[in-house]
């Protein structure tokens, strides 16, 4: 996910075009001196609401990584263990990024690990390993702030909503069907992997689009890297 920041920056200016900042100027006397002070006051106005979507995500995501820690802290010895050992994993894939030939964007291997503490330890687990993995990645691949703060902050958050969703259809089949086989498995976790891809895409090109005042365009930007659908649906078939 971290990595894919790079790709985003391509793909915005392909997405719908440059919207600049409008600027006043004076033409003449008063008048134009108050049509740029009006200008100026709404583009800081925009600009001030931009940044406090930003920082709202950053926080919504910073809260479920507190949270998802302090549930891992109350889960048996072995368990925690199991819980380091998936996070470290993903942390050091995402330190390894795979560049894709002809573009700007790279993948790593952590979405694996990543979908296996999902189904060993539960959706904490797992968001705490795409928040490690994203951390490291954005650290080697970025220089902004913008990504290494919100990279781990939006896969955490996209990652525990999604296995929160897988979590339910555990349950549900659980109840009406009894132990999963390969099978069942496979047909929970893929729209799971399709969910995640599309959260953590949209949620990390919601920060780079609100930090350039440009509309956020969500089609455009699935189809452009629907490639990496098929990345997670591997990772979840591997996991599995």
């Amino acid at each position: 996910l971290p990595v894919w920041c790079s790709g985003f920056k391509s793909s915005r200016s392909n997405a719908g075009g440059t919207y600049p900042c409008a600027t006043g100027t004076t033409r003449g006397g008063s008048a134009g001196t108050v049509a740029a002070g009006v200008t100026g006051a709404g583009t800081g106005f925009a600009t001030g609401a931009l940044a406090t979507r930003r920082t709202t995500g950053l926080r919504v995501g910073a809260a479920v990584i507190v949270f998802a820690a302090r549930s891992i802290v109350a889960l048996p010895a072995w368990s925690i263990a199991q819980v380091v050992v998936g996070v470290v994993i993903a942390g050091v894939s995402g330190a390894y990024p795979l560049r894709i030939p002809g573009q700007t964007t790279s993948i790593t291997g952590a979405e694996v690990f990543i979908f296996l503490a999902l189904m060993m330890n539960g959706p904490a687990a797992a968001a705490l390993a795409a928040a490690a993995e994203a951390a490291v990645g954005s650290f080697c691949t970025s220089k902004r702030w913008t990504s290494r703060l919100g990279s781990p902050a939006m896969a955490g958050l996209a990652m525990y909503a999604c296995g929160t969703l897988y979590m339910f259809g555990v349950e549900f089949v659980s109840v009406r069907i009894g132990a999963q086989s390969l099978m069942t498995r496979l047909l929970l976790l893929f729209p799971i992997a399709l969910a995640y891809f599309a959260a953590g895409t949209l949620l990390m090109a919601s920060l780079i689009t609100l930090k350039q005042s440009q509309p956020l365009r969500p089609w455009e930007i699935l189809r452009s890297h629907s490639w990496m659908a098929l990345v997670n649906l591997a990772s979840a078939a591997l996991a599995a």
